[in-house]
């Protein structure tokens, strides 16, 4: 009899606290799942299971309250005497599980883990930005001299469509890449020959193709100043610039590739449509869907700050796109 009676009491204080704890988890997931309602219909399936150790929970909470409050109220003397034991030991295992999930490493909480570092990164960028701004001079006084590859084409005015290194499918895709300072195809093979200061003294006769690839190197190099020249450069209408900037963040040298993405993504927003097929082979590991969204907001920071450069070097009517003809 005492036995039965303590079972039972055990029973009821059980059931008290499970049926407050099922209704705290079931809010919360409750809660989860109106928050990410749009990302789990997307499938985005990191993003679904930060509610499903809550909601598996107050499954189990539900379920041992239910049973327990049943057995204590049945006044079940024998039954309650060996119920206590499975009923708790039952509920190690989704309550264990509940834990296991929870502490699974995520995108979404690696993601909070490098919030700090993704700020302190955009915030440097937005500084070179700036950087950029104060030592920059009118386009219009950028000296000219002479050129140390005179032999070579400045444009693509003559020169075969399937010959182009960066797929011209048009006589006004090539102007188009001209305009964007990429480098034609006899270009492209001098200087990927050239030393540092042959295309040093091509960049100072603005050579923006010999500028972007000298940038490049010095980064390579480990000379980050280049990010502010190459950001520079593509405010002054260097698309090539820019593609160069995303090439090396997304390496294993640069090391960022949400920023490589975002860089990226900015080509895109300015004119430059064909990057987007590209985009996903400079990456040996596929982005996730963290990355992706982190690196969209971080593009539109970086190109209304890029668009406010481009305003202050060609002039407040500079078109803030170029548009790539695409044909087909």
């Amino acid at each position: 009899m005492e036995i039965a009676k303590r079972t039972g009491a055990l029973l009821a204080c059980a059931a008290g606290l499970d049926i407050s704890l099922s209704v705290l988890a079931l809010f919360h997931a409750n809660t989860l799942i109106q928050q990410t309602a749009v990302q789990c219909a997307a499938q985005t399936s990191d993003i679904c299971r930060q509610f499903v150790p809550w909601l598996w929970t107050g499954i189990a909470f539900a379920l041992i309250a239910a049973v327990a409050s049943i057995a204590w109220f049945a006044r079940r003397k024998r039954f309650a005497s060996w119920l206590a034991p499975i009923v708790f030991a039952a509920s190690l295992l989704p309550v264990g599980y509940s834990t296991w999930l929870w502490l699974q490493p995520s995108e979404q909480a690696s993601t909070q883990k490098d919030v700090g570092r993704a700020r302190q990164r955009d915030d440097d960028l937005a500084k070179r930005i700036e950087q950029a701004r104060a030592q920059v001079e009118p386009e219009s006084l950028r000296p000219r001299g002479h050129h140390p590859f005179p032999d070579l084409p400045l444009s693509r005015d003559g020169l075969q469509l399937a010959d182009d290194p960066f797929m011209a499918t048009s006589k006004a895709e090539q102007s188009w890449l001209d305009r964007n300072g990429y480098p034609n195809a006899k270009q492209w093979a001098a200087y990927a020959q050239a030393s540092d200061q042959q295309l040093r003294e091509a960049a100072e006769q603005g050579d923006r193709g010999a500028k972007a690839i000298l940038d490049h190197r010095r980064l390579m190099a480990g000379d980050d100043a280049a990010v502010t020249d190459l950001l520079t450069e593509g405010a002054k209408g260097s698309g090539f610039a820019l593609d160069m900037l995303a090439s090396y963040l997304a390496s294993n040298r640069g090391g960022d590739r949400q920023t490589a993405y975002a860089v990226s993504r900015v080509s895109e927003m300015r004119g430059n449509f064909r990057i987007a097929a590209a985009r996903d082979l400079m990456f040996d590991v596929p982005l996730t869907n963290s990355e992706r969204m982190q690196g969209d907001l971080e593009a539109m920071d970086i190109y209304n700050k890029l668009y406010e450069l481009q305003r202050k070097i060609r002039g407040p009517s500079s078109p803030p796109v170029d548009p790539r003809p695409i044909d087909g």
